[in-house]
Protein backbone atom coordinates (compact mmCIF):
# COMPACT_ATOMS: atom_id res chain seq x y z
CA UNK A 1 0.00 0.00 0.00
CA UNK A 2 1.40 3.54 -0.64
CA UNK A 3 1.52 5.14 2.37
CA UNK A 4 2.23 9.09 0.88
CA UNK A 5 4.11 11.38 3.27
CA UNK A 6 1.82 14.86 2.00
CA UNK A 7 0.26 17.92 3.88
CA UNK A 8 -2.62 15.53 4.36
CA UNK A 9 -1.21 13.08 5.92
CA UNK A 10 1.22 15.42 7.92
CA UNK A 11 -1.18 17.02 10.07
CA UNK A 12 -2.54 13.18 11.04
CA UNK A 13 0.80 12.23 12.51
CA UNK A 14 1.34 15.49 14.55
CA UNK A 15 -2.11 14.63 15.86
CA UNK A 16 -0.99 10.93 17.14
CA UNK A 17 2.54 11.34 17.76
CA UNK A 18 1.80 14.75 20.32
CA UNK A 19 -2.72 15.04 21.48
CA UNK A 20 -3.24 11.27 21.15
CA UNK A 21 0.01 10.39 22.64
CA UNK A 22 -1.70 8.48 25.91
CA UNK A 23 -4.25 7.02 23.36
CA UNK A 24 -1.60 5.63 21.23
CA UNK A 25 0.13 3.76 24.11
CA UNK A 26 -2.74 2.22 25.18
CA UNK A 27 -3.78 1.11 21.29
CA UNK A 28 0.36 0.17 21.49
CA UNK A 29 -0.42 -2.41 24.55
CA UNK A 30 -4.06 -3.59 22.99
CA UNK A 31 -2.41 -4.52 19.06
CA UNK A 32 0.40 -7.00 21.21
CA UNK A 33 -3.50 -8.60 21.79
CA UNK A 34 -5.31 -8.28 18.18
CA UNK A 35 -2.21 -8.25 16.05
CA UNK A 36 -1.20 -11.33 16.05
CA UNK A 37 -4.59 -12.79 15.10
CA UNK A 38 -5.25 -10.53 11.99
CA UNK A 39 -1.88 -10.77 10.69
CA UNK A 40 -1.82 -14.26 10.86
CA UNK A 41 -5.79 -13.63 9.03
CA UNK A 42 -3.80 -11.46 6.61
CA UNK A 43 -1.41 -13.75 5.74
CA UNK A 44 -3.38 -16.38 5.17
CA UNK A 45 -5.46 -14.39 2.72
CA UNK A 46 -2.12 -12.60 0.61
CA UNK A 47 -3.55 -9.27 1.85
CA UNK A 48 -1.35 -6.32 2.57
CA UNK A 49 -0.40 -6.37 6.47
CA UNK A 50 -0.46 -2.53 6.28
CA UNK A 51 -4.17 -3.28 7.05
CA UNK A 52 -3.86 -4.71 10.54
CA UNK A 53 -3.96 -0.92 11.42
CA UNK A 54 -6.97 -0.26 9.88
CA UNK A 55 -9.08 -0.79 13.48
CA UNK A 56 -6.87 2.05 14.47
CA UNK A 57 -9.00 4.76 13.26
CA UNK A 58 -12.06 2.81 13.27
CA UNK A 59 -11.92 1.88 16.85
CA UNK A 60 -9.09 2.63 18.88
CA UNK A 61 -8.80 -1.55 18.53
CA UNK A 62 -11.87 -1.61 21.12
CA UNK A 63 -14.10 -4.70 20.44
CA UNK A 64 -17.14 -2.68 21.91
CA UNK A 65 -17.20 -0.12 19.98
CA UNK A 66 -20.42 1.46 18.71
CA UNK A 67 -20.76 4.36 16.31
CA UNK A 68 -23.61 6.88 15.90
CA UNK A 69 -24.30 5.67 12.91
CA UNK A 70 -24.51 2.03 14.43
CA UNK A 71 -21.22 0.71 13.15
CA UNK A 72 -20.24 -1.44 15.54
CA UNK A 73 -17.02 -3.81 16.78
CA UNK A 74 -13.18 -3.21 16.59
CA UNK A 75 -13.58 -2.95 12.79
CA UNK A 76 -16.96 -0.82 12.81
CA UNK A 77 -18.97 -2.75 10.65
CA UNK A 78 -22.41 -1.93 9.83
CA UNK A 79 -25.20 -4.44 10.75
CA UNK A 80 -26.11 -4.94 7.01
CA UNK A 81 -22.30 -5.70 6.22
CA UNK A 82 -22.36 -7.75 8.91
CA UNK A 83 -25.23 -10.28 8.10
CA UNK A 84 -24.12 -9.98 4.79
CA UNK A 85 -20.33 -11.56 5.67
CA UNK A 86 -21.85 -14.39 7.81
CA UNK A 87 -22.18 -12.85 11.28
CA UNK A 88 -24.61 -13.18 13.91
CA UNK A 89 -26.33 -10.48 15.12
CA UNK A 90 -29.31 -10.32 17.20
CA UNK A 91 -30.61 -9.64 21.09
CA UNK A 92 -27.78 -11.46 23.02
CA UNK A 93 -24.80 -12.10 20.81
CA UNK A 94 -23.36 -9.76 17.85
CA UNK A 95 -20.37 -11.07 16.30
CA UNK A 96 -19.42 -7.76 15.32
CA UNK A 97 -17.88 -7.28 18.36
CA UNK A 98 -16.10 -10.94 18.22
CA UNK A 99 -12.35 -9.60 17.34
CA UNK A 100 -11.98 -13.06 15.36
CA UNK A 101 -15.27 -13.18 13.51
CA UNK A 102 -15.35 -9.57 13.03
CA UNK A 103 -11.58 -9.80 11.44
CA UNK A 104 -12.91 -12.35 9.29
CA UNK A 105 -16.09 -10.67 7.85
CA UNK A 106 -14.30 -7.28 7.84
CA UNK A 107 -11.54 -9.25 5.36
CA UNK A 108 -13.28 -10.78 3.38
CA UNK A 109 -15.15 -7.17 2.24
CA UNK A 110 -11.82 -5.51 1.90
CA UNK A 111 -10.88 -7.98 -0.56
CA UNK A 112 -14.16 -7.77 -2.31
CA UNK A 113 -13.62 -3.82 -2.74
CA UNK A 114 -10.17 -4.62 -3.71
CA UNK A 115 -11.32 -6.50 -6.43
CA UNK A 116 -14.13 -4.15 -7.56
CA UNK A 117 -10.91 -1.13 -7.62
CA UNK A 118 -7.80 -2.18 -7.62
CA UNK A 119 -5.98 -0.28 -6.09
CA UNK A 120 -5.82 -0.14 -2.04
CA UNK A 121 -6.69 3.55 -1.36
CA UNK A 122 -9.59 3.70 -2.53
CA UNK A 123 -10.52 0.19 -0.84
CA UNK A 124 -9.79 2.12 2.14
CA UNK A 125 -11.87 4.80 1.19
CA UNK A 126 -14.37 2.98 -0.15
CA UNK A 127 -14.52 0.38 3.49
CA UNK A 128 -15.04 4.31 5.15
CA UNK A 129 -17.96 5.52 2.99
CA UNK A 130 -19.03 2.86 0.56
CA UNK A 131 -18.69 2.04 -2.82
CA UNK A 132 -21.09 4.47 -4.46
CA UNK A 133 -19.67 7.47 -2.62
CA UNK A 134 -16.28 6.54 -4.31
CA UNK A 135 -17.68 5.43 -7.52
CA UNK A 136 -19.53 9.02 -7.98
CA UNK A 137 -16.55 10.27 -6.64
CA UNK A 138 -14.10 8.43 -9.86
CA UNK A 139 -17.28 9.61 -12.32
CA UNK A 140 -17.24 13.52 -10.68
CA UNK A 141 -13.33 13.14 -11.55
CA UNK A 142 -13.55 12.50 -15.07
CA UNK A 143 -12.80 8.97 -14.58
CA UNK A 144 -9.84 9.41 -12.16
CA UNK A 145 -8.96 5.97 -9.95
CA UNK A 146 -6.21 8.02 -7.85
CA UNK A 147 -7.16 8.58 -4.53
CA UNK A 148 -5.32 11.74 -4.08
CA UNK A 149 -7.19 13.08 -7.29
CA UNK A 150 -10.46 12.40 -6.23
CA UNK A 151 -9.92 13.58 -2.92
CA UNK A 152 -12.07 16.61 -3.42
CA UNK A 153 -15.45 14.47 -4.85
CA UNK A 154 -15.25 12.47 -1.56
CA UNK A 155 -17.24 13.05 1.68
CA UNK A 156 -15.54 15.45 4.12
CA UNK A 157 -14.60 12.57 6.10
CA UNK A 158 -13.06 9.99 4.09
CA UNK A 159 -11.31 12.64 2.75
CA UNK A 160 -9.37 12.72 6.23
CA UNK A 161 -9.46 9.17 6.32
CA UNK A 162 -7.25 7.57 4.22
CA UNK A 163 -4.66 10.61 5.45
CA UNK A 164 -5.62 9.28 8.93
CA UNK A 165 -4.68 5.23 7.86
CA UNK A 166 -1.30 6.30 6.18
CA UNK A 167 -0.87 8.40 9.97
CA UNK A 168 -1.80 4.72 11.93
CA UNK A 169 0.84 3.29 10.00
CA UNK A 170 4.00 5.25 10.70
CA UNK A 171 2.62 5.80 14.27
CA UNK A 172 2.49 2.46 15.07
CA UNK A 173 5.90 1.62 13.46
CA UNK A 174 7.81 3.86 15.22
CA UNK A 175 6.10 5.18 18.57
CA UNK A 176 9.73 5.21 20.04
CA UNK A 177 11.11 7.50 18.17
CA UNK A 178 8.53 10.31 19.66
CA UNK A 179 8.57 8.21 23.26
CA UNK A 180 5.59 6.37 22.99
CA UNK A 181 5.57 3.35 24.65
CA UNK A 182 2.97 0.53 25.11
CA UNK A 183 0.59 0.27 27.83
CA UNK A 184 0.06 -3.23 28.41
CA UNK A 185 -2.99 -4.94 28.70
CA UNK A 186 -4.26 -6.32 31.41
CA UNK A 187 -5.65 -9.67 30.19
CA UNK A 188 -3.80 -11.23 27.13
CA UNK A 189 -6.08 -13.29 24.51
CA UNK A 190 -2.72 -15.83 24.54
CA UNK A 191 -3.31 -17.14 27.76
CA UNK A 192 -6.73 -18.24 27.43
CA UNK A 193 -8.34 -21.30 25.94
CA UNK A 194 -11.69 -21.97 25.17
CA UNK A 195 -14.35 -24.28 25.60
CA UNK A 196 -17.81 -25.12 24.48
CA UNK A 197 -20.86 -24.32 25.48
CA UNK A 198 -24.17 -26.69 24.79
CA UNK A 199 -26.25 -25.66 27.42
CA UNK A 200 -27.41 -21.81 28.26
CA UNK A 201 -25.43 -20.02 30.93
CA UNK A 202 -25.36 -16.45 32.47
CA UNK A 203 -22.11 -15.14 32.92
CA UNK A 204 -22.87 -14.19 36.77
CA UNK A 205 -23.85 -17.98 37.70
CA UNK A 206 -20.56 -18.75 36.26
CA UNK A 207 -17.90 -16.20 37.66
CA UNK A 208 -19.86 -17.10 40.86
CA UNK A 209 -18.11 -20.86 40.57
CA UNK A 210 -14.63 -19.74 38.87
CA UNK A 211 -13.87 -16.78 40.65
CA UNK A 212 -13.44 -14.53 37.75
CA UNK A 213 -15.40 -11.07 37.20
CA UNK A 214 -18.07 -10.25 35.16
CA UNK A 215 -16.37 -7.44 33.36
CA UNK A 216 -13.06 -9.93 32.51
CA UNK A 217 -15.54 -12.31 31.39
CA UNK A 218 -16.96 -9.76 28.60
CA UNK A 219 -13.58 -8.53 27.52
CA UNK A 220 -12.89 -12.00 26.95
CA UNK A 221 -16.31 -12.55 25.59
CA UNK A 222 -16.75 -9.38 23.56
CA UNK A 223 -19.96 -10.78 21.27
CA UNK A 224 -21.81 -11.55 24.45
CA UNK A 225 -24.27 -8.87 24.44
CA UNK A 226 -26.04 -9.06 27.84
CA UNK A 227 -23.76 -11.74 29.61
CA UNK A 228 -25.90 -14.74 29.01
CA UNK A 229 -25.79 -17.08 26.50
CA UNK A 230 -29.17 -18.51 24.91
CA UNK A 231 -30.24 -21.60 23.55
CA UNK A 232 -30.67 -20.44 20.19
CA UNK A 233 -27.14 -19.59 19.81
CA UNK A 234 -25.84 -23.05 21.06
CA UNK A 235 -23.36 -24.18 20.33
CA UNK A 236 -20.90 -21.62 21.43
CA UNK A 237 -17.34 -20.93 22.09
CA UNK A 238 -16.51 -19.34 25.49
CA UNK A 239 -13.12 -17.72 26.17
CA UNK A 240 -11.78 -18.25 29.49
CA UNK A 241 -8.06 -18.21 31.39
CA UNK A 242 -6.32 -21.49 31.13
CA UNK A 243 -6.40 -21.89 34.90
CA UNK A 244 -10.52 -21.69 35.28
CA UNK A 245 -10.83 -23.97 32.41
CA UNK A 246 -9.99 -26.97 34.73
CA UNK A 247 -11.77 -25.52 37.34
CA UNK A 248 -14.47 -24.82 34.62
CA UNK A 249 -14.68 -28.84 34.06
CA UNK A 250 -14.67 -29.53 37.44
CA UNK A 251 -17.68 -27.96 38.35
CA UNK A 252 -19.66 -27.51 35.24
CA UNK A 253 -22.83 -29.91 36.74
CA UNK A 254 -23.29 -27.84 39.60
CA UNK A 255 -23.30 -24.56 36.97
CA UNK A 256 -25.84 -25.65 34.76
CA UNK A 257 -27.96 -27.34 37.69
CA UNK A 258 -28.07 -23.25 39.14
CA UNK A 259 -28.44 -21.79 35.86
CA UNK A 260 -31.34 -24.66 35.23
CA UNK A 261 -33.05 -23.60 38.52
CA UNK A 262 -33.04 -19.81 37.38
CA UNK A 263 -34.44 -20.92 34.67
CA UNK A 264 -36.93 -23.13 35.50
CA UNK A 265 -38.21 -20.42 38.02
CA UNK A 266 -38.01 -17.74 35.30
CA UNK A 267 -39.75 -19.82 32.77
CA UNK A 268 -43.05 -20.04 34.56
CA UNK A 269 -46.23 -18.17 33.00
CA UNK A 270 -46.57 -14.54 34.27
CA UNK A 271 -48.93 -12.02 33.27
CA UNK A 272 -47.54 -8.72 31.61
CA UNK A 273 -50.01 -7.11 33.89
CA UNK A 274 -48.93 -8.17 37.41
CA UNK A 275 -45.58 -8.32 36.51
CA UNK A 276 -42.56 -6.76 35.37
CA UNK A 277 -40.78 -7.78 32.12
CA UNK A 278 -36.80 -8.69 32.56
CA UNK A 279 -33.77 -7.37 29.94
CA UNK A 280 -36.23 -4.50 27.84
CA UNK A 281 -37.88 -1.52 28.04
CA UNK A 282 -41.42 -2.62 29.18
CA UNK A 283 -44.66 -1.47 26.91
CA UNK A 284 -46.03 1.59 27.00
CA UNK A 285 -48.35 0.38 29.36
CA UNK A 286 -45.00 0.82 32.24
CA UNK A 287 -43.58 4.22 33.15
CA UNK A 288 -40.15 4.77 34.48
CA UNK A 289 -39.31 6.12 37.67
CA UNK A 290 -35.66 6.83 38.86
CA UNK A 291 -34.40 5.71 41.84
CA UNK A 292 -31.20 7.48 43.74
CA UNK A 293 -29.57 4.77 46.24
CA UNK A 294 -28.75 5.70 49.74
CA UNK A 295 -26.85 4.81 52.55
CA UNK A 296 -27.78 1.37 53.74
CA UNK A 297 -29.80 0.33 50.78
CA UNK A 298 -29.43 -3.08 48.65
CA UNK A 299 -31.07 -4.25 45.65
CA UNK A 300 -33.60 -6.50 48.13
CA UNK A 301 -34.52 -3.47 49.50
CA UNK A 302 -35.18 -2.16 46.79
CA UNK A 303 -37.07 -4.82 44.84
CA UNK A 304 -39.37 -5.03 48.00
CA UNK A 305 -40.40 -1.00 47.85
CA UNK A 306 -41.32 -1.13 44.35
CA UNK A 307 -42.17 -4.80 44.27
CA UNK A 308 -40.49 -5.46 41.64
CA UNK A 309 -37.51 -8.51 41.76
CA UNK A 310 -33.71 -7.82 41.88
CA UNK A 311 -33.27 -9.03 38.90
CA UNK A 312 -35.42 -6.74 36.84
CA UNK A 313 -33.71 -3.78 38.33
CA UNK A 314 -29.95 -5.30 36.98
CA UNK A 315 -31.88 -6.16 33.78
CA UNK A 316 -33.10 -2.22 33.30
CA UNK A 317 -29.90 -0.99 34.78
CA UNK A 318 -27.03 -2.89 33.16
CA UNK A 319 -25.83 -4.12 36.76
CA UNK A 320 -24.22 -7.54 37.21
CA UNK A 321 -24.05 -8.68 41.19
CA UNK A 322 -25.43 -6.84 43.68
CA UNK A 323 -22.83 -3.64 44.17
CA UNK A 324 -24.60 -0.65 43.76
CA UNK A 325 -23.49 2.86 44.81
CA UNK A 326 -24.71 6.09 46.95
CA UNK A 327 -25.94 8.50 44.86
CA UNK A 328 -26.23 5.46 41.51
CA UNK A 329 -29.57 6.53 39.82
CA UNK A 330 -31.79 3.34 39.04
CA UNK A 331 -34.39 3.08 36.57
CA UNK A 332 -37.31 1.46 37.69
CA UNK A 333 -40.38 0.58 35.76
CA UNK A 334 -44.24 0.59 37.41
CA UNK A 335 -47.25 0.05 35.46
CA UNK A 336 -48.89 3.25 34.59
CA UNK A 337 -52.56 2.69 37.02
CA UNK A 338 -49.94 2.39 39.87
CA UNK A 339 -47.22 4.79 39.33
CA UNK A 340 -49.22 6.93 42.19
CA UNK A 341 -48.54 4.58 44.94
CA UNK A 342 -44.57 4.21 44.36
CA UNK A 343 -43.53 7.86 42.49
CA UNK A 344 -42.61 9.51 45.61
CA UNK A 345 -40.36 6.37 47.11
CA UNK A 346 -36.90 7.88 46.48
CA UNK A 347 -37.48 10.96 48.48
CA UNK A 348 -38.55 8.61 51.38
CA UNK A 349 -36.70 8.00 54.16
CA UNK A 350 -35.26 4.60 55.63
CA UNK A 351 -38.12 4.60 57.97
CA UNK A 352 -41.03 6.14 55.95
CA UNK A 353 -39.88 3.46 53.10
CA UNK A 354 -40.03 0.29 55.81
CA UNK A 355 -43.31 1.43 56.05
CA UNK A 356 -44.68 2.66 52.88
CA UNK A 357 -47.69 1.27 50.91
CA UNK A 358 -45.45 -0.73 49.02
CA UNK A 359 -44.16 -2.52 51.32
CA UNK A 360 -46.23 -5.26 52.17
CA UNK A 361 -43.72 -6.86 54.16
CA UNK A 362 -42.88 -4.51 56.54
CA UNK A 363 -46.28 -3.93 57.61
CA UNK A 364 -46.52 -7.97 58.34
CA UNK A 365 -43.48 -8.20 60.20
CA UNK A 366 -43.60 -5.58 62.49
CA UNK A 367 -43.41 -7.93 65.64
CA UNK A 368 -40.97 -9.80 64.41
CA UNK A 369 -37.05 -10.01 65.40
CA UNK A 370 -35.47 -6.89 64.64
CA UNK A 371 -32.10 -8.52 63.84
CA UNK A 372 -33.72 -10.08 60.67
CA UNK A 373 -35.42 -8.92 57.41
CA UNK A 374 -37.78 -10.57 55.79
CA UNK A 375 -38.88 -11.19 52.29
CA UNK A 376 -41.98 -11.71 50.61
CA UNK A 377 -41.26 -14.61 47.96
CA UNK A 378 -42.45 -13.42 44.47
CA UNK A 379 -43.47 -15.17 41.19
CA UNK A 380 -40.08 -16.20 39.35
CA UNK A 381 -37.83 -16.16 42.26
CA UNK A 382 -34.98 -18.35 43.64
CA UNK A 383 -33.28 -18.73 46.68
CA UNK A 384 -30.18 -17.92 44.78
CA UNK A 385 -31.11 -15.02 43.33
CA UNK A 386 -32.72 -13.80 46.89
CA UNK A 387 -29.42 -14.49 48.63
CA UNK A 388 -27.62 -12.51 46.04
CA UNK A 389 -29.64 -9.61 46.62
CA UNK A 390 -28.94 -9.23 49.66
CA UNK A 391 -25.23 -8.81 49.57
CA UNK A 392 -24.25 -12.21 49.04
CA UNK A 393 -26.04 -13.97 52.01
CA UNK A 394 -25.69 -17.43 52.18
CA UNK A 395 -28.32 -20.15 50.33
CA UNK A 396 -27.65 -22.23 52.86
CA UNK A 397 -28.19 -19.88 56.03
CA UNK A 398 -31.83 -18.94 54.44
CA UNK A 399 -32.37 -22.66 54.32
CA UNK A 400 -31.47 -23.43 58.13
CA UNK A 401 -33.03 -19.98 59.40
CA UNK A 402 -36.62 -21.34 57.19
CA UNK A 403 -36.61 -24.57 58.31
CA UNK A 404 -36.07 -25.23 54.10
CA UNK A 405 -34.55 -28.44 52.79
CA UNK A 406 -35.11 -28.09 49.18
CA UNK A 407 -35.11 -24.61 47.33
CA UNK A 408 -36.98 -25.33 44.67
CA UNK A 409 -40.09 -25.40 47.13
CA UNK A 410 -39.97 -21.84 48.08
CA UNK A 411 -43.78 -20.41 46.70
CA UNK A 412 -45.04 -16.89 45.84
CA UNK A 413 -46.34 -15.25 49.51
CA UNK A 414 -43.94 -17.23 51.51
CA UNK A 415 -41.92 -14.88 54.24
CA UNK A 416 -38.15 -15.52 54.32
CA UNK A 417 -36.51 -14.70 57.35
CA UNK A 418 -33.03 -13.21 56.51
CA UNK A 419 -30.02 -12.60 58.87
CA UNK A 420 -29.16 -8.91 58.70
CA UNK A 421 -25.73 -8.15 56.78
Amino acid sequence: IALDFNQYSKPFIKLYSFEKREQVSRMLGLSNVYYPMIEKLLDQKNLPLELKHLPIIESALNPNAVSRAGATGMWQLMYNTGKMYGLNINSYIDERRDPYKSTVAALNFLEDLYNIYGDWLLVIAAYNCGPGNVNKAIRRSGGKTNFWKIRRYLPRETRGYVPAFIAANYIMNYPSEHNIYPQEPSVFFTNNDTVRLHKELSFEVLTNYIDFSIEELIYLNPSVKKGYVPKSMLPFTLNLPFDKIQLFDQLKDSIFATQKNILDKNTSKISLEDYSTPYNVPSSKYTKLTYVVKTGDNLGFIAEWYDCRAQDIRNWNNIYGSNIRIGQKLKIYILNNKVEKYKNISSLSLAQKQNSSGNQTQRNTKNLDKNYVYYKVRNGDTLWDIAKSYNGIDVDDIKKLNNISNGKRIKPGMMLKIRKA
